[in-house]
């Protein structure tokens, strides 16, 4: 069964929708890349190292100890595990906060 012939403003309006849906699929492309860069900086800014607790360290004359943790958030972690779980239950719900409250403002 052919085609039926459409009109020239049929054929506008089947334009403009594509032209909006298109906007919008690329409206929420950009938006998944912006938040999966906001999700990989913060993983970055983490890191299962060592810190001072109460600085200045021993070394240095005070009473500080040297600990295993994330230096961003002088949190003492022991293993991978609970690294891992620092990520999932304190980095990223306060980044999903901040990014929440950033877009309410905008």
């Amino acid at each position: 069964m052919p085609f039926p012939l459409r009109s020239v403003s049929e054929h506008r309006n089947d334009r403009a929708i594509l032209t909006a849906r298109f906007l919008f699929t690329l409206e929420r492309t950009m938006q998944k890349s912006v938040l999966l860069r906001a999700l990989q900086q913060e993983i970055r800014r983490h890191d299962f190292n060592y810190f001072v607790d109460q600085p200045p360290s021993v070394a240095q004359g005070g009473k500080g100890v040297v600990v295993p943790g994330c230096p961003a958030c002088m949190k003492r972690i022991n293993t991978m595990n609970q690294f891992l779980d620092h990520l999932a239950d304190d980095a990223m719900p306060a980044l999903i906060e901040r990014l929440s409250v950033d877009a309410k403002a905008e």
